[in-house]
């Protein structure tokens, strides 16, 4: 049990480096993500456009991009990034609808 716990370390670190050679902006994001700090995925594209001057559609079009270098090492990880992604551009569902 102690050497499957090595393998997995260490294929996870592995894993970790050949996501920072495809995309060092997702690694940091990844590692982000790992200590429970989900900020950069769940901020809206609106609001990134504001602090980058770069319209929605150039950072949505970065941000799928990006995320398919994810998907390449850790599949899982990436469609958690789209679900944590997706909730956050949807708009939120307001009192109209409570009454349904």
């Amino acid at each position: 049990m102690h050497e499957m716990r090595h393998t997995s370390a260490a294929d996870l670190c592995r894993r970790l480096g050949t996501l920072a050679d495809l995309s060092p902006s997702m690694f940091l994001t990844t590692v982000r993500l790992g200590s429970g700090d989900v900020h950069a995925v769940r901020q809206s594209f609106a609001e990134m456009a504001e602090v980058t001057g770069r319209t929605r559609q150039a950072l949505h079009y970065e941000w799928a991009h990006e995320v398919a270098k994810v998907r390449m090492v850790f599949p899982e990880l990436a469609q958690l990034m789209a679900d944590y992604r997706q909730s956050t551009d949807e708009p939120e569902r307001g009192d109209s609808e409570e009454g349904r």
